[in-house]
């Protein structure tokens, strides 16, 4: 049960950003600000199971590859 709660409580920033940036009120100038703060939210977040620690990294890694936030490339939009 304590897994399933750290998960929930791992994911629940992604959650929260998804529906902020799926709003039809929301604009592309808003995507970048979340996504850094949610690489910001994977460094500092704390998860004890090991499976979660793994998820936490592939979090991240996905997050990076998909959008390049340095050179603000978006790998996902070029392949339109």
């Amino acid at each position: 049960m304590e897994t399933l709660e750290e998960c929930i409580s791992l994911l629940k920033p992604f959650e929260e950003v998804t529906k902020i940036i799926s709003s039809a009120c929301s604009s592309i100038s808003e995507v970048i600000p979340h996504l850094k703060t949610l690489l910001k939210y994977l460094e500092t977040c704390i998860v004890q199971d090991e499976k979660l620690v793994q998820m936490k990294i592939e979090l991240g890694n996905n997050l990076r590859r998909r959008f390049d936030l340095e050179k603000r490339k978006f790998s996902h939009l070029q392949r339109c």
